[in-house]
């Protein structure tokens, strides 16, 4: 049996694996609008919309972030919308603590990136070009 973790480069050898197996790795994107040329999204918890991509795959949709006006915890909500839908990666910018730790118990990679729009996040992710972390990159906390 062969093992391949979710955000790691995939060789020619692992990619023929994923041919036959049919894995299905979702990524999400925090995005300000619901195209793959929309604008990227800096914020996790209170991005506007998220765009859910198949990886390997010309497929996604869009969802607007049902967590976006939320009086408080919208991070770990938003984690826990990303859990539901079977995401496996997120990109995003800024993660609070809480966010963090809700990610983290589900399994679900975080990569950062900066500006941008959808489409060029998405690519950075398949040429490898996104920093990965399992740390928080801000306080949390509304507007931090």
């Amino acid at each position: 049996m062969t093992i391949i973790k979710i955000g790691s480069k995939i060789g020619s050898k692992d990619k023929e694996l994923l041919k036959e197996v049919e894995v299905i790795i979702l990524i999400a994107i925090t995005a300000k609008g619901e195209r793959l040329e929309a604008k990227f999204d800096n914020r996790f918890g209170r991005c506007e919309y998220i765009a859910f991509c198949e990886y390997g795959s010309e497929e996604h949709k869009f969802k607007e972030n049902p967590s976006k006006y939320a009086s408080g915890g919208a991070g770990i909500s938003t984690a826990e919308f990303l859990a539901a839908n079977d995401v496996k990666v997120v990109i995003t910018g800024n993660v609070g603590p809480k966010a963090m730790r809700a990610l983290n118990a589900a399994n679900i990679e975080v990569f950062t990136a900066t500006d941008g729009t959808v489409k060029e996040k998405l690519r950075e992710y398949h040429d490898d070009k996104l920093e990965k972390t399992d740390k928080p990159t801000v306080e949390g906390g509304r507007n931090k």
